[in-house]
C-alpha cells in the first residue's frame, strides 16, 4: 500500500511539472508558436476546408442515399447509388449558390445605383426637416445645420478610393487565383472524403485501436461522437432555418409591397448563418436599402422583420434543430465573438459547435463528480460560507463530518477492499478447492462402498452356491449299488 501510494505521489508530481515547463516554454515563445500555427494553418487549409465541406455536405448527401431507390438489392443500384448521391448533392449546393447570386448581383448594382442617386436627396430633405421641426433641441439643430458635411464629396471619394482599389489589379488576381486553387484542392478532398467515408472510419478505427489504451480509445471515441452531432446538428439547423427565414421574408416583403426583395431576403437568409449578431445585420442592411426609397417602408420592414424573427427563434428553429446542441445564449455570444476575433466569419461558423462540445462534455464531467459526492453537499458549503471565519471550521467540522469519512473512505479503504477482495478470493478458490476433495472423497467412498457391496458376504448367494454344487455332486457321485458291481 505505501509503494502504491509513492508511485502515484510521484507520477502525479511529474504530471505537474510537464505541464508547468509546457506552459512556460509557450509563455517564452509565444510570438513564434503563433507564427508556426499560422504556417500550419495556412499549409493545411484545404485540408480543413474540404473536412467542413464535407461534413455540410454529407448532411444532404445522407438525405439523398435515403431517397435514392432505398430498397433495391441490385448491384448496379448499390454500386452506383454513393456516386449518384454525390453528384446530386453537389449539383443542387451549385443550384442554389447560383440563383442567390443571379438574383442578388443585378439587385445589389441596382440598389447602389439608386443609394448613391437618392442619398443626396434624402439628405437634403432631412436638413429640411431639421430646420422646420422642433423635436429637436436647439443647439442639435444648430450644430447640424452649420456642419460643412457634403454627401456629394462623400460619394466623390468613396468612388475614387473604389477605383485606386480595382487599380491595384495584379495582387487582386493574384489572390484571386489563390483562393480559387485552394478551393478546388478542398473540394476534390471533401468529393474523396465523402466517397471513402466508410473505409476511412475503419481505418482510423483500427489505427485507435492498435496505439491506444482502451480507456483513452473510449473517451476520445465519446468526444468525436459529441463533436459530430453538434457540428452536424449545428449546420444542418442552421442552414435550414436561414433558408426558412429567407423565403419567409420574401413572402412578406411581397405582400407588404416592399422594394429590393430577392437582395434583402437573400441578405437577410445569409446572414441568419450567423448566429445572434446575423439577425441585426440582416435587419440593417435591408433598412437601409429600403430607406433610399421610403423612410415608411423601411419602417414597416423593421417592424416585420422583428415580428418574423421572434416567430422563426422561437417556433421554427427549436423544431428543426432542437435541444441537441443545447447551448445558452451567452455562450453562443462569446462563441461568437471569439470565432470573429479569431477566424472572422469562417470562426464564428465553427465556433458554436465547438464551445457546444466543451459545454456539453464538462457539463457530463461536473454532473458524474456531483454523483459520486454526497448528497446536499452544495446547500452546506454556502451555509458554512456565511459565516465569518472564527466560525467557520466548526462548522465546518459539524456540517461535514459524515461527508469527511465517507471522502477518506476511497483513498484509505480501496486497498483494504483490494486485499478484501483478494482474501475472499483466496477463501473462495480454498472453499471451491474443499468441495472439489469433497466430491472426489465422496466419489472415492462411493467407489468403495460399491466394491464392499460386490464383496460383501451375502448368505442366500453363497447357500445358493452351495446347494447347485451339492446337486452338481449328487449327480456325479456313485451310488453303493453301481459301485459294488
Amino acid at each position: 500500500m505505501r509503494k502504491r501510494s509513492t508511485r502515484l505521489f510521484v507520477r502525479n508530481w511529474l504530471q505537474v511539472i510537464l505541464i508547468i515547463g509546457a506552459i512556460a516554454l509557450l509563455v517564452i515563445y509565444l510570438s513564434e508558436f503563433l507564427v508556426l500555427l499560422n504556417r500550419l494553418f495556412f499549409v493545411l487549409r484545404p485540408i480543413i476546408f474540404g473536412s467542413l465541406i464535407a461534413l455540410i455536405l454529407n448532411i444532404l448527401l445522407v438525405k439523398v442515399e435515403a431517397l435514392y431507390f432505398p430498397n433495391s438489392k441490385r448491384t448496379l443500384v448499390c454500386k452506383s447509388r454513393r456516386i449518384v448521391s454525390i453528384l446530386i448533392s453537389v449539383l443542387l449546393v451549385l443550384a442554389v449558390i447560383s440563383l442567390i447570386i443571379g438574383l442578388v448581383v443585378p439587385q445589389l448594382f441596382q440598389s447602389i445605383n439608386i443609394i448613391a442617386n437618392g442619398l443626396p436627396k434624402t439628405y437634403n430633405d432631412f436638413l429640411s426637416w431639421v430646420e422646420t421641426s422642433d423635436a429637436l433641441p436647439e443647439a442639435l439643430r444648430e450644430r447640424i445645420l452649420t456642419s460643412d458635411f457634403d454627401i456629394g464629396s462623400l460619394i466623390s471619394q468613396f468612388t475614387s478610393e473604389a477605383e485606386d482599389w480595382v487599380g491595384d489589379a495584379v495582387a487582386l488576381a493574384g489572390r484571386i487565383v489563390s483562393e480559387v486553387v485552394d478551393l478546388i484542392f478542398s473540394l476534390i478532398f471533401a468529393l474523396y472524403i465523402l466517397a471513402n467515408k466508410e473505409k476511412l472510419m475503419s481505418q482510423l478505427k483500427r489505427v485507435a485501436y492498435a496505439y491506444l489504451p482502451n480507456k483513452i480509445n473510449i473517451s476520445l471515441s465519446h468526444i468525436l461522437f459529441v463533436a459530430y452531432d453538434n457540428f452536424v446538428s449545428f449546420f444542418g439547423g442552421q442552414i435550414l432555418s436561414a433558408l426558412v427565414l429567407g423565403v419567409l421574408t420574401a413572402i412578406g416583403m411581397v405582400i407588404l409591397r416592399l422594394p429590393f426583395v430577392p437582395v434583402v431576403a437573400s441578405v437577410v437568409g445569409i446572414t441568419a448563418l450567423i448566429p445572434i449578431l446575423g439577425a441585426y445585420i440582416g435587419n440593417f442592411v435591408g433598412v437601409v436599402l429600403i430607406l433610399t426609397v421610403s423612410p415608411f417602408k423601411a419602417l414597416v420592414f423593421f417592424v416585420f422583420l422583428i415580428v418574423l424573427q421572434q416567430i422563426e427563434g422561437n417556433l421554427i428553429y427549436p423544431k428543426i434543430v432542437g435541444d441537441r446542441v443545447g447551448l445558452p445564449a451567452y455562450w453562443v455570444l462569446i462563441a461568437v465573438i471569439l470565432g470573429g476575433g479569431f477566424g472572422g466569419v469562417f470562426g464564428i461558423l465553427i465556433a458554436v459547435p465547438i464551445v457546444a462540445t466543451i459545454h456539453y462534455l464538462f457539463k457530463e464531467d461536473v454532473d458524474a463528480r456531483i454523483q459520486r459526492k454526497p448528497a446536499g453537499g452544495i446547500s452546506k458549503i454556502m451555509v458554512a460560507a456565511r459565516e465569518p471565519l472564527y466560525n467557520r471550521q466548526e462548522m465546518v467540522d459539524r456540517l461535514f463530518v459524515e461527508d469527511a469519512a465517507v471522502d477518506d473512505l476511497p483513498i484509505s479503504s480501496t486497498v483494504e477492499n483490494d486485499q478484501s477482495i483478494d482474501n475472499a478470493t483466496m477463501v473462495d478458490e480454498s472453499i471451491e478447492s474443499t468441495v472439489e476433495n469433497d466430491q472426489s472423497a465422496v466419489s472415492t467412498a462411493k467407489d468403495d462402498q460399491s466394491i464392499e457391496s460386490t464383496t460383501k458376504y451375502d448368505p442366500i448367494v453363497e447357500s445358493t452356491t452351495i446347494e447347485i454344487q451339492d446337486e452338481e455332486y449328487e449327480t456325479k457321485a456313485p451310488t453303493d449299488e453301481e459301485s459294488k458291481s
